[in-house]
Parts: C-alpha cells; sequence; structure tokens
C-alpha cells in the first residue's frame, strides 16, 4: 500500500484535555504552529472535536492539504476504559466487530480519506488468542485501504517483543507502530532493528531518577542552543528513536512543540544528542 506522504511525524499532539470545549483551540494552534501529527481516540467524544478543527485547518489555511497532517487514532476495549459513556459501538457486540465499528466511527468524524495510523491498546493480560483477532481485522480493514499504517498501544506490562514476534508468526504481518508510556532499552532496539516505529507517550518520564548525570549534561545542551529543558527531552527522544507523543492546553507548550517539530537539528547538535543517548543505554 501506498505510505502516507508524512510517514513519520516529529511530533504527534494529543489532545487529552478534559475540557473538550478548549480542544478544538489547542489543535489549531498545534497544527498553525508546525506540529504535523495528530493522535486521537475512537471512543472519546473529544475526537469529534478534533476532527472538526483538523478538517478546519485543512479548509481554511491557505496552502494547506490533507497530506502535511499525520491523523492517527485508536480503539480502546471497554475494559480499559474508565467510563462506557462515550462508547460509540455497542458492547455486547465480538471484540473484532466493536474494533470494526469504531474505526469507522473514527473514519466518518474525519471524513478526510484513509487515516495515516489506527492502533489497538492491548489491556493488562489481554489474551493472545484475542489480539490476534483483533490484529486480523486490522489487516483487513487496511487491505481495503482505509488507513496505511496499523500498530498496537501497550502499557509497560506487555510482553512486546515475544508478543510482537508471535503476532506476526501468526498473522503474517508484521506490527509496524508501537505506542508505549516508557519503552524500555531493549524495545527501543528491538523495534529499530525491526522497521517499527516506536511512540513514547510520558515523554517527561524519559529520564528517571537514576539519569541525573544525563539529565545535566541534556539542561546543558537546551542552555547552549538556546532550548528549553522541555524541548531537549523531545529531541532526546526523537534521536533515540521514538516519536513523542505530548499534550497540553498551555499555548507556550504548544509553541515549544511546534519548534521542536520544525527544528532541523545541525550534524554537531544530533551528534551530542546521540552520546547522552548512548548515557542511557539507548
Amino acid at each position: 500500500m501506498k505510505q502516507s506522504l508524512l510517514s513519520a511525524p516529529k511530533v504527534l499532539f494529543s489532545a487529552s484535555s478534559k475540557n473538550q470545549y478548549v480542544i478544538p483551540a489547542c489543535i489549531k494552534k498545534a497544527l498553525r504552529k508546525g506540529v504535523s501529527g495528530i493522535d486521537s481516540a475512537c471512543f472519546s467524544t473529544r475526537e469529534k472535536f478534533v476532527a472538526h478543527a483538523t478538517r478546519h485547518v485543512i479548509s481554511e489555511d491557505p496552502g494547506r492539504r490533507r497530506e502535511t497532517i499525520y491523523i492517527q487514532s485508536k480503539f480502546i476495549p471497554p475494559n480499559a476504559q474508565a467510563s462506557l459513556r462515550t462508547i460509540p459501538y455497542d458492547i455486547a457486540l465480538r471484540l473484532d466487530q466493536q474494533l470494526n465499528r469504531a474505526f469507522f466511527d473514527t473514519y466518518n468524524k474525519y471524513n478526510l480519506g484513509p487515516l495515516d495510523s489506527y492502533l489497538f491498546f492491548v489491556p493488562y493480560r489481554f489474551p493472545h488468542h484475542t489480539l490476534l483477532l483483533v490484529w486480523n481485522t486490522l489487516i483487513k480493514i487496511q487491505k481495503a485501504g482505509r488507513v496505511r499504517n496499523i500498530g498496537l498501544a501497550t502499557d509497560r506490562s506487555f510482553d512486546s517483543e515475544t508478543a510482537l514476534d508471535t503476532l506476526e508468526r501468526e498473522s503474517g504481518k508484521r506490527v509496524q507502530i508501537l505506542q508505549q508510556k516508557y519503552p524500555s532499552n531493549e524495545l527501543a532496539i528491538y523495534c529499530r532493528r525491526n522497521g517499527i516505529q516506536l511512540q513514547r507517550t510520558l515523554v517527561e518520564q524519559f529520564l528517571w531518577a537514576e539519569h541525573q548525570h544525563a539529565r545535566a549534561v541534556l539542561r546543558e545542551w537546551a542552555e547552549a542552543h538556546n532550548y528549553t529543558n522541555k524541548q531537549a527531552i523531545l529531541f532526546l527522544s526523537q534521536i533515540s528513536g521514538a516519536i513523542p507523543v505530548v499534550t497540553s492546553t498551555d499555548i507556550d507548550d504548544i509553541v515549544q512543540f511546534g519548534q521542536v517539530a520544525t527544528a532541523v537539528l545541525t550534524k554537531k547538535q544530533k551528534k551530542e544528542l546521540e552520546g547522552i543517548v548512548s548515557m542511557l543505554g539507548l
């Protein structure tokens, strides 16, 4: 299948505010400040606001085309959701049927042609045979031309490497995208080796307490190149091979995200960041 013209956004913006009425302004600001990737979820009533704001930018901004925005959504099973009130399908259906209906609910909300990527969130201790069932459903949706890339979103308890290898062997299709809160070093290396796009959602937790030296070096790097610490962490995630998934309703934060998304680092800057990545064992 032909890949999206925007195959790998530098930053994905997730509109996760509980106040759905501030979402359109945040989406528009992010897209207009340079963020090119949007991350949403099918079950949320917020997604219709995300979709509307995205369509508004495409239709109203001079020179803006659909191909300049990477649109990603995901399906979260009912047992992994905090509330069942906003689910746009019958939860009595089989999970693969729920996934299919949820996907087309999202597809129709955006009404912009094929999505760039769609993920299935794997809950804790999720049965492998059910995962294979929903993965095969995603493969069918992709083969029908409705989505360009498919993948999984997981928490840290997911035995990623074993599960991914098994899923590929049994379905004949490798996972193209893996989204995790804080992927391990081993998982990051596995994804690079297998050509899987890795996305990191808890970006600010990238450097843990035990990484005090790396934190200090990164702060010095940020100051030397006129970036904030928050921006430096996003750059570090990119250099390590993981696309950062960010969220905020603060305008200053959104502006910073846009600057990272549009920045072109020099060879020297990249080499310095690669040195910090090496400190982390990645």
